[in-house]
Parts: structure tokens; C-alpha cells; sequence
């Protein structure tokens, strides 16, 4: 009898933790077609630098409650699932694991700030312009346009804003005053 093994549905994890001994990367539903059957839940695992198929386990289930069914992860049936799994992640766009002999990047940046080997540098700056104007003349600009303005239309004044920040500042209220903020 011929299985054919058919991957339907892919729930990628949302950040692998690769440096566990046991590291969750999908969990896909998998059909086989020789047997008339459709396992769901199959984890797909790297473990000890190599990629395993593990057996679904009951809904609500903890990590030390047994499978809804049993298998030996180093069988032909188990491996030939988790190559067609393995298959359908790296299609999905799934993270794989950094080779163990090379460190991840952020781990080596850190590895060198705390050797000494970066120096962490702050470069103080001051707002001189905006639109090419001295921010004391933007500024002044504003406020006697705003004494010129009768009271009434001070709600309504929109003053020239080209950078934007003046309206991003406009939609950050109102999404605040919306929260009860």
C-alpha cells in the first residue's frame, strides 16, 4: 500500500525559540491518502539540529499529557511527514535555525558591547529651522497670526504645515480623546 502524504493546513509559530532543546516551528494538518486519514495538530520540531515530525496531541492537553496517538520520530512514516511539512514551512516563508556554529547576530552584538569593543556615542542636536526659517521667526509667526484671530475661529485655525507634524500631532489627540485618554 502506497501513503501519500498531503500537507492542508500550515499555523506558522510566531517566534521559534531555537535555542531550546525542543523548538516548535508550525503545526500542520496532515492528510494521508492511502490511509483514508487526516491528522491534525502535527508539530513540526528542531531538534538536536534536525527537523521532526511529532504526533497531534488532545485538544486542551498540557505539555506532559500523552499524544492522541504514538510514534517513533526517527520511523520512515514520521520523517517522510516531516520532510513534506519542512516543505510547505520554508514555502510559507518560515524562520529556520541558525547554524549552531554560527552565533545569531544580535547575540554577537551584545557579546561585543559588553566587551568593550563598541562604544555606545549620544549626538546632542538642536533645531535651528523649520521650512528655512529661524525657529524663533516660525515661531513668532504663529503666535501673531493666533492674537490677530477673533476667538470664536481659534478652534478652527489650521496653520501652514508642510512637515506634517502639526496634523500628526491633530490625529494623535483625536485617538487619544477617543480612548477616554
Amino acid at each position: 500500500m502506497t501513503v501519500e502524504i498531503e500537507i492542508t493546513g500550515i499555523n506558522l509559530a510566531p517566534r521559534p525559540n531555537w535555542d531550546r532543546p525542543l523548538a516548535i516551528a508550525a503545526f500542520c494538518d496532515v492528510r494521508l491518502r492511502g490511509l483514508s486519514t487526516t491528522l491534525l495538530g502535527v508539530a513540526l520540531g528542531w531538534s538536536k539540529g534536525k527537523w521532526i515530525a511529532m504526533p497531534p496531541k488532545a485538544i486542551g492537553a498540557r505539555p506532559n499529557d500523552p499524544g492522541v496517538i504514538k510514534w517513533d520520530i526517527s520511523g520512515p512514516v514520521p520523517q517522510a511527514i516531516a520532510e513534506a511539512m519542512l516543505k510547505r514551512y520554508i514555502a510559507f516563508g518560515g524562520p529556520m535555525p541558525q547554524p549552531a556554529n554560527e552565533p545569531a547576530e544580535r547575540e554577537t552584538v551584545i557579546a561585543a558591547a559588553k566587551a568593550g569593543m563598541i562604544e555606545r556615542r549620544v549626538f546632542p542636536f538642536t533645531l535651528h529651522s523649520v521650512d528655512g526659517k529661524p525657529i524663533d521667526a516660525w515661531s513668532d509667526g504663529i503666535d501673531a497670526e493666533l492674537a490677530r484671530m477673533p476667538v470664536n475661529q481659534l478652534d478652527d485655525y489650521e496653520p501652514e504645515d508642510e512637515s506634517g507634524v502639526l496634523r500628526t500631532l491633530r490625529v494623535e489627540a483625536e485617538i487619544c480623546d477617543r480612548a477616554g485618554l
